[in-house]
């Protein structure tokens, strides 16, 4: 077409002409209402795409065409893939579903590919890489904040007790049928304006898809600096088809107090290194804190670190206990190394690693312990640090100390043996580490209490922690 006003309008668009390497930027698209989006994707389709078995297919030069390809499928909520081929890549939709979505969401007027969309069904996904019935894990919080503000018998409700638990222990997502089945049950007990209620309501209803992880691979950095960076007002933005958001966002009532000992729970910084910072930003993100009067020199409370955690945590944070994890702890965003977690069973803690995937005698794997630990919030009880922490004298000290450690993922025993074996001797007693179990041999509260009596474990004979 030799139109010139056209080819404005193309270009006003970020579609290049022909010539270019790049036909189109796809930015500008993706800013369009979904209806205009479709509209656009089924004339792509219609020029440059085709139907492969149960698969919606696209062709493209450049891998960046591909990007914006699978974007604006995302924006309608249809998963796809890229993958390279001879003359470039091609965008395939993930699952039959996707296929189908797209066949009601974009279509096509050319009529032998409409004719092969038409015949398209939906097939059972046998390792179920993809699922649009569920609901996300967060849900099973919601749900057991709701249950706990009104009690409601187990028997009145159309899921079973371990259904239940498994929901608001963040083992298993509820399905988005079941999950309103238990709402419609709730109706009459909840407030029709309930915050939380009409949360998970919401929930039933949104379109919302989780796909299967296949594999995870660690990448080596490519540079000596890391940026940190947030969108205004949803403080969310897109990498590589990823939706990230900064822990900032996801924890913005946490405030990370890092002292001579104690490092920050992420690891990354220390007291000296939040020092530098400061001297060479005094309006960047580390501020110094003044102490003030000291009020519990045992627990670690100062005037100072209270009223910053106030200041810091929007009023959500009274007071925070520097040196202790059963009174007032302080937050944690999601970032932590490792996870300290009272058993009261044993009158101790275990401490798991972030690199444990294991089950711990608490019945919960790290991911699921990290529900409680992170989001800012202050649980007695459950804190997350940095593993070196461990090593500190001040650890935990208004609790007991360090032998109050019970079970320890083996991964920090094998990485962190010659500091463990300093804290051992100096805590007087240089068979510690060795009383201290790991999931190598104990994964449960029984096991655990077992293991501790025929190791003859401090904890034991310690005061009770509570």
């Amino acid at each position: 077409m030799g139109n010139t006003l056209f080819g404005r309008l193309l270009n006003g668009l970020g579609i290049g002409l022909p010539d270019h390497q790049q036909k189109w930027t796809g930015y500008v698209i993706s800013t369009l209402p979904s209806d205009l989006v479709a509209a656009f994707l089924r004339g792509l389709f219609d020029g440059d795409g085709h139907v492969s078995g149960q698969k919606v297919v696209f062709t493209t030069r450049t891998r960046l065409e591909a990007r914006h390809i699978h974007l604006l499928l995302k924006k309608l909520s249809i998963a796809s893939y890229i993958s390279p081929i001879t003359r470039g890549y091609q965008v395939a939709t993930s699952a039959d579903r996707d296929t189908i979505r797209f066949r009601e969401r974009v279509g096509s007027e050319h009529p032998a590919k409409r004719a092969r969309l038409e015949v398209i069904a939906a097939r059972v996904d046998s390792r179920h890489v993809v699922r649009n019935d569920a609901v996300p894990l967060a849900c099973g919080r919601h749900l057991a904040a709701l249950l706990e503000a009104y009690p409601v018998p187990v028997t009145r409700l159309p899921v079973d007790y371990k259904t239940l638990t498994a929901w608001t222990s963040g083992e298993r997502r509820p399905s988005k049928d079941k999950l309103a089945a238990l709402l419609d049950a709730l109706a009459n007990t909840v407030p029709a304006n309930d915050p939380t209620y009409n949360v998970l309501r919401t929930w039933t209803q949104t379109d919302v898809r989780f796909q299967k992880v296949e594999a995870v691979e660690r990448v080596p950095c490519q540079s000596d600096r890391v940026y940190n960076f947030s969108v205004d007002e949803t403080h969310n933005y897109v990498v590589n088809g990823v939706v990230v958001k900064n822990c900032q966002s996801f924890a913005p009532d946490h405030v990370c107090i890092v002292s001579p000992e104690r490092l920050g729970l992420c690891g990354a910084y220390n007291w000296l290194d939040c020092k530098a910072s400061y001297n060479i930003n005094p309006t960047g993100p580390n501020q110094p804190i003044k102490l003030g009067k000291c009020l519990d020199p045992v627990k670690g409370y100062w005037e100072g670190t209270n009223d910053y955690a106030k200041i810091g945590s929007h009023g959500s944070v009274e007071q925070v206990a520097i040196y202790s994890i059963m009174e007032n702890p302080m937050t944690a965003c999601g970032c932590f190394e490792c996870i300290v977690m009272l058993i009261p069973e044993a009158n101790g803690v275990m401490v798991v690693s972030r690199e444990d995937t294991s089950m711990t005698p608490a019945g919960m794997t790290f991911s699921t312990l990290a529900g409680m630990a992170g989001g800012g919030l202050q649980t007695p009880g459950v804190m997350g640090v940095g593993k070196f922490y461990l090593v500190s004298p001040k650890f935990i000290s208004a609790d007991g100390g360090f032998k109050r450690v019970v079970w320890m993922s083996s991964i920090l025993k094998e990485t962190m043996a010659e500091e463990l074996r300093a804290v051992a001797e100096r805590e007087g007693d240089p068979e510690l580490i060795e009383k201290i179990a790991d999931e190598r041999s104990v994964t449960t509260v029984d096991e655990l209490l077992a293991w501790l009596e025929a190791h003859n474990h401090p904890a034991l004979v310690m005061d009770p922690i509570f």
